[in-house]
């Protein structure tokens, strides 16, 4: 389910069968915009396409954007505030999904929920190519989610 008010609808009349989140991690900078863009790109596709896998079990959030010049400790700590949030709310799975290597040194401080996964050239692909590329990367990330639930 998605952050569109008809699955919110759905979310809230099915919450306690939905236990899982996925939050997109999205940094914005203009210095090297056509990589920050891309990779931003490539991470909300992937959460889009994990999200359609498992529509019914899975709520997909607005991806946390940040300033990728803002201090990361700072944006630690909101993510955690998130994810508490998220927690409370009944949601006892909690992924942020990233493509920026800067989040793994706080993947055990962000208590094993941050997944990150390698930026690829997404823009560059024929359509093709992307749902398949898609379609594998979800499968690996897959195998994280089956074995948290």
């Amino acid at each position: 389910m998605r952050w569109i008010t008809t699955d919110m609808d759905q979310y809230l009349q099915a919450k306690e069968y939905i236990d899982c989140a996925i939050v997109p991690i999205v940094p914005v900078e203009f210095a090297s915009s056509s990589k920050t863009v891309a990779s931003g790109e490539y991470v909300q596709a992937l959460a889009y396409e994990m999200e359609r896998q498992y529509k019914g079990r899975v709520l997909l959030l607005p991806a946390y954007t940040y300033l990728k010049s803002a201090d990361l400790v700072t944006k630690k700590a909101e993510l955690l505030d998130w994810k508490h949030y998220l927690i409370e709310q009944g949601l006892t799975h909690v992924f942020m999904l990233t493509t920026e290597a800067e989040w793994r040194q706080f993947d055990g401080e962000l208590e094993g929920s941050l997944l990150w996964v390698p930026s690829l050239p997404f823009h560059a692909m024929k359509d093709e190519d992307k749902r398949d590329i898609l379609q594998q990367q979800a499968e690996s990330v897959s195998s994280i989610f089956t074995a948290s639930w």
